[in-house]
């Protein structure tokens, strides 16, 4: 049975600059798993092909939060846990680097 994994991540840096931070560092991480991405004012997509086929994804930026859904196929399920825990540190990776409020 196909997974959907559920992320958010709090921050203090503001919709407009984690936006910002998120764009600048997510096309290496995309590349590297055959994600395609595009956005929608604060709303990110991103798209599987190649070898992450059928895996789905919003991510959506908010003043305190980062909230990601991911659509796993049923092939992804057993990495699940795996990949919330990913999806969670790349992200919280990707906001460290703005500056305290």
């Amino acid at each position: 049975m196909a997974s959907q994994i559920n992320v958010s991540v709090a921050h203090n840096c503001g919709r407009i600059e984690a936006k910002r931070l998120l764009n600048a560092g997510i096309d290496a991480t995309a590349e590297r798993w055959g994600l395609v991405e595009s956005w929608n004012d604060n709303v990110m997509t991103l798209t599987g092909s190649g070898k992450s086929e059928g895996v789905t994804s919003t991510v959506t930026v908010r003043n305190n939060s980062v909230d990601v859904i991911v659509n796993l196929p049923d092939a992804y399920d057993a990495y699940a846990s795996v990949i919330e825990s990913r999806v969670r540190n790349r992200i919280g990776e990707l906001l460290v680097t703005a500056p305290a409020v």
